[in-house]
């Protein structure tokens, strides 16, 4: 089974109790990032966290990481990625952005269904 990255999102003030928690299912080397814990595993392990973390609000699998120095960069990388191994050709798309000097990185989540407007 192949190791992947993952963030569980936690509250301010948790992200210890959620590290600990993810250590007993199995998580490899889980460490407190801004706004969760970051961990490794396999597949199966992000479903086990989701299933019996009683602390991880979610548990997200980052797809890229990359600089963006403006919105330009930021919706080229995003053009780059392999969308048709991620979603459907009617699947929707999630872009969050942190940062906002030098060192700025975006994660971006894909999700499957269709959109339906508000």
């Amino acid at each position: 089974m192949s190791e992947q990255r993952f963030i569980a999102t936690a509250p301010a003030g948790v992200e210890p109790l959620l590290a600990a928690e993810l250590a007993e299912l199995g998580a490899a080397a889980p460490r407190p990032v801004r706004g969760g814990v970051a961990f490794h595993g396999p597949l199966e392990l992000a479903y086990r966290a989701c299933l019996w973390s009683r602390t991880a609000s979610r548990v997200l699998l980052p797809l890229a990481e990359f600089p963006a120095a403006d919105a330009d960069a930021l919706y080229a990388g995003i053009h780059d990625l392999p969308w048709e191994a991620h979603l459907a050709p009617d699947g929707t798309l999630s872009v969050e952005f942190s940062g906002g000097g030098p060192a700025s990185t975006t994660a971006t989540t894909a999700r499957s269904g269709s959109r339906t407007p508000s």
